[in-house]
């Protein structure tokens, strides 16, 4: 007699409670804002419904993008170089890349 007592508790152990939790889930669960069932929702129709997206490459024209590009940028002042400065950093150049070897 004990043993048809333990049927269906095995009965609702293995499909009562998975059942349960996934309506408790369904009611109270949301993931990004929305909600499980329009979450499922939005999965069952992304896999019944494949969409393909195909892009267009637009052509660019590069001479005016350039332009567009060198006209935006403030332009910089462009430091002067003496020649004692640059025999300075030529000299320093050179020193440092005879202590590095």
């Amino acid at each position: 007699m004990l043993y048809l007592l333990k049927l269906p508790t095995i009965i609702f152990l293995i499909l009562g409670i998975p059942i349960g939790s996934f309506f408790v889930a369904l009611a109270m669960l949301k993931i990004n804002e929305q909600e499980l069932d329009q979450v499922l929702n939005n999965a069952v129709n992304h896999f019944w419904n494949p969409r393909l997206y195909i892009w267009k490459k637009e052509e660019m024209d590069i001479k005016n993008t350039q332009k567009k590009v060198l006209q935006g940028l403030p332009s910089a002042p462009i430091p002067k170089l003496s020649q004692r400065k640059l025999q300075d950093l030529a000299w320093s150049l050179d020193i440092n890349s005879k202590f590095k070897r």
